[in-house]
């Protein structure tokens, strides 16, 4: 199974892409039409059988409309790039803190 910091690398890459090459979200209506067209291809990927890799990218795609329109609709933040900073992983040994 992926590591989680890969997954969300994946989403963060969509994500920045989708900023450079689309303008933001100019209502929730339109955000929610962007996030049901996404979904809706993840499902026909679904359907159809596609690779495990296909079907990633597919999620990466609905996962990064999700963070798009909470930046958009919701007024969190600004619509500029994500950089994402590697976790420090704590030591095992040292449990939970």
């Amino acid at each position: 199974m992926p590591d989680l910091d890969l997954i969300l690398d994946g989403i963060v890459h969509e994500y920045n892409r989708a900023v450079t090459l689309h303008r933001p979200m100019p209502s929730r209506e339109n955000g929610l039409c962007v996030i049901a067209e996404e979904l809706g291809e993840l499902a026909q990927a679904i359907l159809r059988g596609e690779s495990d890799d296909h079907l990633i990218r597919e999620a990466e795609s609905v996962g990064a409309m999700a963070i798009r329109f909470i930046h958009d609709c919701c007024g969190v933040g600004d619509v500029t790039p994500l950089r994402r900073p590697r976790p420090t992983h704590a030591d095992p040994s040292q449990g939970e803190s």
